[in-house]
């Protein structure tokens, strides 16, 4: 049996539907091969481009042997198709749909000769002409029938088609490797031998290179998570559509936000005009930038839907209050109780339609049946849990109490609890998590969120995080290529892949504040401070890995 690293295929790679086809390859390679071969799944690698550009990728696939030499394989499953027209590669899915992919050939190259140039800069790499070969499987598609010797502009005998992959992987890798006639300076290409082949494990082995970014493993996580958003949740939205006046109710995560923002995106194409409003700022900004492809849906926190109201009033302008033909409030748990009254006066159009979305979270939130009650509404509860992995939502459901919401998505890793003697100590070991995120983990700024007890920790994350040339900004401005900041407090709705959670004795004993804050994580959650004695200590014990400091 080859030498395999890693040793077992992670589970979120087994897991994820995407990646079926390096499965397949995984498994055959490991069965086909003895252990005189050393093969590597998913190797990172890094460079500079020729404009002097960092820039990284992976290769799906590096097989060696010290004496047949090293080959890089590139793995596309699904059917394959090749435009000569546009130069464009393109995967065909399960619907026969095309979706662009890029050159396989290329990337198997580039690959090839990143290793190359990394290992020649290292003293024990022999000075012979090693053996580096590409090339490209297709497990799912099968050979060309014309009779074409080139796919793309590249030598039809690069490829492995779904036939030689099924029959004669073994000897479609020894044929890649098999030498060529051509000499090279009067010598031919040889195998790595002993020395380099320990110059390659030492490379694309050891333990670094080894571990599987985090980046990927919560890409799994969201994946698994976002195919779980079934008809039976959306149904809702046409369920409720001969109810005047509704209340959509469920825990953090349910997806109360998602249906809301789908349900003023239908009502828009339906003509309707739409008032969206929540108490939030951030998440006002949010759903704004969501819905501004939509006509007619105008997107106002409460505090600026009360000014606007009172310049109507003022100027004797109804009509910008009177046009609403359906009401949109989210997160309707955190409005005040003399706020309804005005919510009740602009929805009261016969026509109008209300729909308010509320978290059900009876330990910290006013009993829903008030609120039935005092909105005339009729109640529809959301039970499935489609934002957090199992952990966390097992986290969360100890800060909750209300109707029984199921969380069927992965396990997940659960939260890391890093205890500090005081703030300033949480807030540098997050600083310093951050860092190793995005450096060692290989994670998109735009993937972790940093939330803080208060707006005078949160400019201090902010103003260090520049400080070490990372880009971070407040909620109100979530970027593509930022780190998003936050007080807890003011991050209710929204959500993200990563959340680093610095907290104080304060935020720690209020239940509300830490369910919020616990339940924004979708796949990964780490706390740094001082919790003792308080709510989330209780929701976290038992249930985390400790990393205790000082």
């Amino acid at each position: 049996m080859a030498n395999m690293w890693p040793r077992y295929m992670p589970n979120w790679v087994l897991n994820d539907p995407r990646r079926g086809a390096e499965v397949r390859v995984f498994q055959e390679l490991e069965n086909i091969f003895g252990d005189d071969w050393y093969i590597f799944y998913s190797r990172p690698w890094w460079g500079i481009s020729p404009k002097g550009a960092e820039i990284d990728g992976e290769a799906d696939f590096i097989l060696a042997h010290k004496d047949l030499g090293v080959l890089f394989i590139e793995v596309k499953g699904g059917g394959v198709n090749y435009d000569p027209e546009k130069d464009q590669w393109h995967s065909i899915d399960s619907f026969g749909i095309l979706h662009k992919i890029k050159d396989p050939v290329k990337q198997a190259m580039t690959c090839k000769h990143k290793f190359l140039d990394r290992l020649k800069k290292i003293p024990e790499w022999p000075k012979n002409f090693i053996k580096f070969r590409h090339g490209v499987i297709f497990p799912d598609s099968s050979s060309p029938q014309n009779n074409s010797q080139t796919i793309g502009l590249y030598e039809k005998f690069i490829f492995c088609f779904s036939d030689e992959f099924d029959h004669n992987l073994k000897n479609w890798i020894e044929k890649r490797l098999a030498d060529h006639p051509q000499l090279y300076e009067g010598k031919r290409e040889v195998g790595p031998g002993e020395d380099g082949l320990t110059t390659i494990l030492s490379l694309v082995a050891n333990p670094i290179s080894l571990r599987v970014p985090l980046k990927r493993e919560v890409e799994g996580d969201l994946d698994t998570i976002d195919t779980l958003l079934t008809g039976a949740q959306l149904s809702i939205i046409n369920f409720i559509d001969s109810v005047p006046r509704a209340l959509i109710e469920g825990g953090a995560g349910t997806g109360k936000t998602l249906l809301a923002a789908e349900m003023a995106a239908r009502y828009s194409e339906k003509g309707k005009h739409i008032l969206f409003t929540c108490r939030s700022a951030p998440l006002a900004s949010f759903l704004k930038e969501r819905l501004k492809n939509f006509e007619n849906i105008e997107v106002l926190n409460f505090e600026n839907l009360s000014v606007k109201i009172e310049e109507s009033i003022k100027d004797k302008n109804l009509n910008n209050i009177n046009s609403w033909d359906v009401v949109i409030v989210d997160e309707g748990q955190d409005f005040d109780w003399e706020w309804w009254d005005l919510i009740n006066s602009i929805s009261s159009k016969k026509e109008s339609l209300l729909r308010v979305f509320a978290d059900s979270n009876q330990a910290v939130y006013r009993l829903r049946d008030d609120l039935v009650t005092r909105l005339n509404v009729q109640s529809f509860p959301l039970r499935i849990n489609l934002r957090n992995t199992k952990s966390i939502a097992e986290v969360t459901n100890h800060l909750y109490k209300g109707p029984l919401i199921e969380a069927p998505g992965p396990k997940g890793e659960w939260p890391e609890l890093n205890l500090t003697k005081d703030l300033n100590e949480g807030v540098q070991l997050a600083l310093m998590t951050v860092k190793n995120l995005i450096k060692e983990e290989l994670t998109p700024p735009n993937m972790i969120t940093v939330l803080t007890p208060n707006a005078e920790v949160r400019e201090q994350v902010i103003s260090n995080l520049y400080k070490i040339n990372i880009p971070a900004t407040n909620a109100m401005k979530i970027g593509k290529t930022s780190i998003t900041v936050e007080v807890a407090a003011r991050f209710k709705g929204l959500e993200s892949p990563i959340i680093l959670l610095i907290s104080d004795r304060e935020l720690a004993k209020n239940q509300e504040i830490s369910y919020v804050a616990v339940s924004r994580a979708r796949s990964r959650l780490f706390i740094f401070g001082t919790i003792s004695g308080s709510s989330l200590e209780m929701a976290l014990k038992n249930k985390l890995i400790s990393a205790v400091s000082g």
